[in-house]
């Protein structure tokens, strides 16, 4: 049952934020996503609770363009069934379920998403999740790689 606060949630992210929301994402994956298959805000908290305070179990900052490098370390982590992208804005949009890793493009361009924070989370009970931040730092284009582990 959505809560009051949620319903809000909501209908800002609706009105506000859906279209750059939807426009990233297709950016971002190898997959024509609509707003239809994003998940409810209900679901998004579920799978996404605000305020819990992950294991971080790797961090590392590459240039950006060698981000492809640890691809494979990604892959692994997450594994290849069902995962959910998060974006600033995800929690009133919903978070966007892809049905294996590699509908996620890897090669996305730094502009693609303005915010510059990417979340990977796995649907499996490991509850992991891999966070993509990318920034400008003295004209160098860098992305900070974490690897993190809910604890409950």
């Amino acid at each position: 049952m959505e809560t009051l606060e949620q319903k809000k949630r909501r209908l800002i992210g609706k009105a506000k934020y859906l279209d750059t929301y939807i426009k990233t994402l297709n950016k971002i994956t190898l997959k024509d996503i609509d707003s239809t298959m994003l998940l409810s805000v209900v679901d998004t908290d579920v799978i996404c609770p605000i305020g819990i305070h992950p294991k971080v179990e790797f961090k590392t900052t590459l240039k950006f363009c060698e981000k492809v490098n640890v691809w494979n370390d990604i892959k692994t982590y997450l594994g290849h069934d069902l995962i959910y992208i998060w974006l600033d804005h995800g929690h009133e949009c919903g978070l966007c379920p892809l049905d294996s890793i590699d509908l996620f493009n890897i090669n996305f361009n730094f502009e693609d998403d303005p915010t510059g924070i990417i979340v990977l989370i796995s649907n499996s009970s490991s509850k992991r999740s891999v966070v993509l931040d990318f920034y400008e730092e003295n004209m160098d284009k860098k992305i900070y790689i974490e690897f993190r582990s809910r604890v409950d």
